[in-house]
């Protein structure tokens, strides 16, 4: 899980002349800079389950992962200039297969890209995987 993650995704195609042009969705590791749209993310994810998870309980599991990268990571979903969703990527080790693998335990996109404004449209439409892109290839300032 230390790998570089970018994926860059193009975004719907718009439903009317004044919904302006395509944008692009980024999907990307999650940096310090991250951390208060990260929070609020969560901590909408906690509420939608009934539980209140606090911006100091948040803070301190978005550190450990930081600083822990091999256990845990957040990767986002950047449209634009905003975060529109997150997910938290944790490593696990199969003691069946002896090997490790990786679980998504919190998976959360901002309610106004759910549905039809999809935030990951794959490319042609139907159940094709995003396809992940080295940070290289992400574009300027993109890693």
């Amino acid at each position: 899980m230390t790998e570089p993650c970018t994926a860059s995704l193009p975004a719907p195609e718009p439903q009317s002349a004044e919904m302006g042009t395509m944008s692009t969705t980024l999907v990307r590791w999650a940096t310090r800079w991250d951390r208060t749209a990260l929070i609020a993310m969560v901590q909408a994810l906690a509420q939608q389950h009934g539980v209140e998870a606090s911006e100091d309980t948040i803070g301190a599991a978005f550190e450990f992962a930081l600083g822990n990268p091999g256990r845990v990571r957040f990767a986002v979903a950047q449209r634009d200039d905003q975060l529109v969703g997150t997910a938290s990527l944790h490593e696990a080790y199969s003691t069946w297969r002896a090997a490790l693998y990786g679980t998504i335990e919190d998976f959360y996109v901002v309610p106004e890209m759910r549905g039809g404004n999809r935030v990951v449209d794959p490319p042609g439409g139907g159940s094709a995987p995003a396809r992940i892109l080295p940070a290289a290839t992400a574009g300027p300032g993109r890693q």
